[in-house]
């Protein structure tokens, strides 16, 4: 499972850092990550090998990041909701 990341905030370009628990990645081939801006979510889906994923400036800040893991057999797990720094 995803474990507790962060997103930083430097200026408007935003940054995730998966954090990646004991064992590695392990069975994690994808990670879906959910920005929400001014009250709208986007979505990105991303390798499991991400060292950092640089989120796309915006006109409006990012708020909140919630981020699932997808495995091989391409379920996706429970989302986890990482904080915005």
């Amino acid at each position: 499972p995803v474990g507790a990341g962060a997103v930083r905030s430097p200026g408007r370009r935003s940054k995730f850092r998966p954090h990646r628990g004991p064992g590695g990645a392990g069975a994690v081939r994808r990670y879906v990550v959910r920005e929400r801006r001014g009250g709208a979510w986007t979505w990105h889906v991303v390798s499991a090998d991400v060292g950092t994923l640089v989120l796309p400036a915006g006109s409006l800040p990012v708020t909140d990041v919630a981020v699932s893991a997808i495995g091989p057999s391409g379920v996706e797990g429970p989302a986890r909701v990482v904080a915005v720094e």
